[in-house]
């Protein structure tokens, strides 16, 4: 199998998830005939996977409602996906709705090691870190910064040395909540961009965990064309970090953070590895 997943040209710690985690749950991809693709963690559940040539095996992926989905249904396998939002909008049985499958981050990597920082830590979405200053404001919010286009290793360092993680990327949030870390979400430039993704993905997740995705603070940032004076620009530049940070200290004084109970993380992990055991043992 070859893995599919959503390559960012800056990086993107969901998405880069993939390569990091499958190889060390699974082994070695190329040994499985399973399927030709492995399609992994992300929202991609959508026409992109007609340009993938053979059979694809979905395992905790998320449906996309912004692009057309594939119809091409016979050439596609579910293992599980993210919530029972993407499996109602695909006409799945129940049973395939388990959660995200950056669940098993729980599996390879133990925070309890670590040094506690016990500091906050502020994860923005990738989007909102390239058209933002992003450090600047966390700095000005007094809080920990980890820049989502960072290495898979040095995020869950960071993720793991947390005393809560203030999360508009979503798989902070999964993988705070994998780790058993504590967080909340907040809304910035995303949720402007890509409303209808943004929260179709967080409630599908939430659902998954019974827990509540709702932001607990939003970020109202101007618009900017990238037209006028430097001047101009780094005055909006300044009011934005201001903004961001305002709204990561609202959302701390707020919320204590959210956490999924230890018996619902429990048994959704359970489901996600025994379905990676029956690949292993060749029951796909």
């Amino acid at each position: 199998m070859k893995l599919f997943y959503y390559k960012s040209d800056f990086g993107n710690f969901g998405d880069d998830l993939n390569p990091w985690l499958w190889p060390q749950i699974l082994g070695e991809l190329d040994a499985f005939c399973s399927a030709d693709w492995l399609v992994g963690i992300g929202t991609i559940l959508d026409r992109r996977l007609d340009d993938l040539p053979g059979t694809k095996l979905v395992m905790g992926s998320g449906f996309n409602p912004a692009l057309p989905t594939s119809d091409r249904k016979k050439e596609i396998q579910i293992a599980f996906v993210r919530g029972p939002l993407s499996a109602k909008a695909l006409g799945l049985e129940e049973s395939k709705s388990v959660t995200d499958g950056a669940i098993l981050v729980s599996r390879l990597f133990d925070p309890s090691k670590l040094h506690k920082r016990g500091r906050p830590l502020f994860i923005p979405h990738f989007h909102t870190a390239i058209n933002f200053d992003c450090a600047r404001a966390a700095e000005m919010a007094d809080v920990d910064y980890l820049d989502p286009r960072s290495s898979v290793s040095h995020s869950l360092h960071a993720i793991g040395q947390a005393s809560i993680v203030i999360a508009e990327a979503m798989h902070g949030a999964i993988v705070a909540d994998a780790l058993r870390i504590p967080w909340l979400r907040i809304r910035a430039h995303n949720y402007i961009r890509q409303p209808r993704m943004a929260e179709f993905k967080w409630q599908d997740w939430g659902m998954s965990m019974s827990v509540m995705t709702n932001s607990v603070a939003d970020a109202r940032i101007p618009r900017y064309t990238g037209r006028g004076s430097s001047l101009l620009r780094r005055l909006l530049c300044s009011h934005s970090c201001s903004v961001i940070a305002r709204t990561i200290i609202a959302g701390l004084r707020s919320s204590k953070g959210t956490l999924s109970s230890d018996q619902n993380h429990g048994r959704a992990l359970e489901r996600v590895v025994a379905c990676c055991e029956d690949i292993v043992q060749g029951r796909w």
